[in-house]
């Protein structure tokens, strides 16, 4: 995927916000609730992060993500598995309407990352990595990111429940080893392990399916599973056969 594809595909997927203009008797209202500044620019506008109206609805962005920054842990580094770091915020919401932040945030085609690691990645490795983010269920508001580092030594890392797995995903339907993500010269790679329910992968584009191989696709949960198969029409059959006695009358 090239960057430009990354882009817009990030830009789709943030959360659109409004700022100042945007709240009714604006001018009574126009302060960061952090900070209490009402300065604002590109790189740091106010924003309405969430349901909060009046006095706390509008944040600056910087002060939004440094807050959310105090929240964050990191789980230690056991000895055997110095190629996984993962990060959690136990709630990842606002803490007056318990309304759950996104990610990122957009303003027209502006993105504004509330997590970034970037300065953590670089000051840490050079090598090639792969940042796992955990995706919300039902009324359950924390957050899980998983950053996974290939060295020489190790270049595959297990995802699943039990202990022997690098990334623990503490969930029922997973299984101990559910699947394992590859890193090749041509990209990462994720392979089911066999597991009881599958890998389920989300599609952001075409996908081409090959003769003879069997593809499951979930839409809400309904699971349908196409396959595509040669199928002789009549006539070729009859072609067919009419060839075969045929061949067999000169044989004989």
């Amino acid at each position: 995927m090239s960057e430009e594809e990354l882009y817009n595909q990030e830009l789709r997927e943030a959360m659109e916000v409004k700022g100042p203009n945007d709240i009714e008797d604006n001018a009574d209202h126009v302060q960061c609730r952090i900070c209490w500044g009402n300065e604002e620019d590109p790189a740091n506008p106010l924003i309405l992060a969430c349901k909060c109206k009046g006095s706390v609805g509008l944040i600056h962005f910087q002060c939004l993500k440094s807050w959310v920054l105090t929240q964050k842990q990191e789980k230690p580094l056991s000895a055997s598995n110095m190629n996984v770091r993962s990060f959690y915020w136990k709630r990842f919401e606002c803490e007056i309407c318990k309304q759950m932040y996104p990610y990122t945030f957009k303003i027209a085609k502006t993105i504004y990352k509330i997590i970034d690691l970037t300065n953590e990645i670089t000051s840490t490795t050079s090598n090639n990595y792969i940042l796992l983010e955990s995706m919300p269920l039902d009324k359950n508001t924390s957050r899980n990111i998983h950053l996974l580092t290939v060295t020489p030594e190790q270049n595959e890392f297990k995802l699943g429940r039990g202990h022997e797995s690098q990334v623990r995903i503490n969930d029922i339907s997973v299984s101990r080893c559910h699947a394992i993500i590859k890193c090749k010269p041509d990209g990462f790679y994720i392979e089911d392990n066999t597991s009881k329910f599958g890998t389920i992968i989300l599609l952001k584009g075409k996908l081409r399916l090959k003769a003879s191989h069997t593809m499951a696709v979930q839409v809400g949960r309904t699971v349908i599973s196409f396959t595509i198969k040669y199928v002789q029409s009549e006539k070729e059959k009859l072609k067919s056969d009419i060839s075969k006695v045929l061949d067999s009358k000169n044989k004989g």
